[in-house]
């Protein structure tokens, strides 16, 4: 799944990347690729909104394995891939199940209203399916909880009214973010464990979010410019246990959804920076209350490579 685990952070510490990192191949496809690929057991999957098509591909030469169609228009998101099956939902409330060998239905929920949109990405943990369906016309928005054999409703939490994220699920709880209210979700059954209302975390009220990652119990978010242009951009620290903020950071350029390992956080800026900053920080009187927009005392530090800038030894 996308950011490579449950808790979307990037963070793979027993992997590491080709110590050459030259081309072994490269294939074109006629549809356009939005969605970022996953790959899983020598093959990649990845969807195109253009066609409305998983894909199954060899990782060792790119040659297509197999195709699962939608109709075109009802595009799939972000899909996930556990146990020999890949999870995608699409924009008109649907959650397919795919024979990741053979690119076969094995099964699909449908919402039953095509005003629900599942196209945000999915998490698979254990036996069950985790999916946001957002917002849109006149149904309310809701986060599910499904099967992973047969896509049976296990639970659902309902009544959401904007763009959910892609859940983040880890220790029990899931997380995700709905028009800037940040929730988390027991697990098992659904029940709520936390609200809290992530403008109260900004400086302006009508500041957008990026889609938070998980890591070591904290919750880290990049934040966007409001739609008028006016405020800045920062990155968030959630305590994952309350809600409440640990710290912000402003940054002169819109942030996309961070990576953290175990010392520090990553985002890339609109601008096609890279920053880096220390996951800890001094705030001014111990933790930041829920709500506190006090910026902390001592910021964690930037450290940008610019996308101009070449790197050798």
């Amino acid at each position: 799944m996308f950011g490579g685990k449950p808790e979307r952070n990037g963070y793979l510490s027993e992997e590491s990347g080709p110590d050459d990192p030259t081309e072994q191949w490269s294939v074109k496809f006629e549809p356009t690729f939005y969605n970022s690929p996953i790959v899983a057991d020598g093959a990649i999957y990845q969807t195109s909104r253009d066609s409305g098509t998983v894909y199954g591909i060899s990782a060792e030469d790119g040659s297509e394995l197999w195709t699962y169609d939608i109709d075109p228009g009802d595009f799939p998101g972000e899909p996930a891939v556990a146990d020999g099956t890949v999870f995608a939902g699409d924009n008109v409330g649907v959650v397919h199940a795919i024979d990741a060998a053979d690119g076969t239905e094995l099964w699909t929920h449908d919402s039953g209203t095509t005003s629900l949109e599942t196209s945000c990405g999915v998490a698979v943990v254990d036996d069950t399916v985790y999916v946001g369906q957002s917002y849109r016309g006149d149904a309310k928005g809701k986060l599910l909880a499904l099967n992973v054999s047969n896509g049976d409703v296990r639970w659902e939490y309902k009544d959401l009214t904007g763009t959910i994220s892609a859940p983040i699920v880890t220790d029990g709880t899931v997380y995700f973010e709905d028009e800037a209210l940040l929730y988390a979700l027991n697990s098992d059954d659904g029940s709520e464990e936390w609200v809290e209302d992530f403008r109260s975390f900004m400086e302006n009220d009508t500041a957008l979010l990026q889609r938070p990652v998980y890591h070591d119990g904290a919750l880290y978010a990049g934040g966007l410019k409001p739609y008028d242009g006016d405020g800045g951009a920062a990155i968030y620290a959630i305590d994952a246990s309350d809600g409440s903020r640990l710290w912000r950071t402003e940054v002169d350029t819109e942030t996309r959804q961070p990576a953290v390992d175990d010392d520090s956080v990553y985002a890339a800026g609109a601008d096609g920076r890279v920053f880096s900053l220390p996951k800890t920080t001094a705030p001014s009187s111990g933790r930041s209350t829920r709500g506190h927009r006090n910026t902390p005392q001592q910021l964690p530090t930037i450290v940008c490579i610019s996308a101009e800038t070449s790197m050798g030894s």
